[in-house]
């Protein structure tokens, strides 16, 4: 990531790369908006060993040892194959849903040395 500071306020941003080491699924779930209740495995899911995607991030340091991070990944990569959802419910449509990763995070820092 490249970090840019203003005062007490860090701008960050870059790229991601990332690998699927180990994966454990179970269970399933049900689609909310279909009129049919079709449960999805998450085993059938298929999902990608290899994702990549961008990080934006800002810090503001409270003091010179405490500081809050806030960060956004998103991924460009779909990281399973599409799965077709039937009916939609209106009139009979159907779509596809692409699956991306997505994350918010936020964190309290406290450094040990200056």
């Amino acid at each position: 990531m490249v970090s840019y500071q203003v005062g007490k306020v860090t701008l960050s941003g870059g790229a991601y790369v990332s690998n699927r080491v180990i994966e454990r699924l179970s269970g399933s779930y049900v689609l909310a908006n279909t009129t049919d209740n079709h449960a999805l495995s998450f085993a059938d899911r298929g999902y990608k060993d290899l994702d990549a995607g961008f990080v934006a991030a800002v810090m503001y340091a409270v003091t010179p040892r405490f500081s809050i991070d806030l960060r956004y990944s998103q991924g460009l990569r779909a990281i399973a194959k599409p799965y077709l959802i039937d009916s939609f419910g209106y009139n009979g449509d159907s779509y596809s849903e692409m699956i991306y990763n997505q994350s918010a995070q936020l964190a309290a820092r406290y450094s040990l040395t200056r």
